[in-house]
C-alpha cells in the first residue's frame, strides 16, 4: 500500500474513532507494513499481563485459554482476509467463469421463452374457459405436464 492510502486510512480512523490510537502508538504502527499483526501481539500481551496481575483468571484456568483462543482466532481471521485480498484470481479463470455464467443465462432464457411460447395455446384456451365460467374444465396439471413432456 502506498503512503497516501495509509494516510487516508488514518484520517478515516480519526473521523470514525477519534483518540482510539495515541500518537505514540501511531508512530509505532506506521513503521510496520503489517500493523494488524502488531496490534494482535499487543492484545495477547495485554491478556497475559492482566492474568499475571490478577485482573482476569490466571493462566492455568480454562477461561484464560479461551481468551487467548479468541485472540488467536481474530488474528487468524485477519490474516486470512488479508491473504485473500492479496491473492488475485487468474484473469483467464475469472473470464472463463464469466463466460460460463453468461452461456447458462442465455440457454435458460431461451428455454424459458420456448416453453412460454409452447404454453400460450393452453393459457389462451384456459382463459377462454374461465371467461365462459367452465372452471371445472381447466386442468392446471395438464398444462404442467405439457411443459415437462
Amino acid at each position: 500500500e502506498t503512503t497516501e492510502n495509509i494516510t487516508h486510512l488514518w484520517q478515516q480512523l480519526d473521523k470514525i474513532r477519534p483518540n482510539m490510537v495515541s500518537p505514540k502508538e501511531r508512530i509505532w504502527l506506521m513503521k510496520y507494513k503489517d500493523a494488524y499483526s502488531l496490534i494482535w501481539t499487543w492484545a495477547a500481551s495485554l491478556v497475559g499481563r492482566m492474568a499475571r496481575d490478577g485482573d482476569i483468571p490466571p493462566m492455568t484456568s480454562p477461561e484464560y485459554g479461551r481468551m487467548l483462543d479468541i485472540v488467536k482466532t481474530a488474528y487468524a481471521s485477519i490474516r486470512k482476509i488479508r491473504s485473500s485480498y492479496l491473492l488475485k484470481a487468474p484473469f483467464i479463470y475469472v473470464h472463463t467463469l464469466s463466460m460460463l455464467v453468461n452461456l447458462n443465462n442465455f440457454i435458460n432464457s431461451t428455454l424459458f421463452g420456448l416453453l412460454l411460447a409452447k404454453m400460450m395455446p393452453h393459457f389462451t384456451r384456459d382463459a377462454a374457459k374461465l371467461r365462459e365460467g367452465r372452471v371445472s374444465e381447466v386442468r392446471v396439471s395438464d398444462a404442467c405436464t405439457t411443459i415437462w413432456v
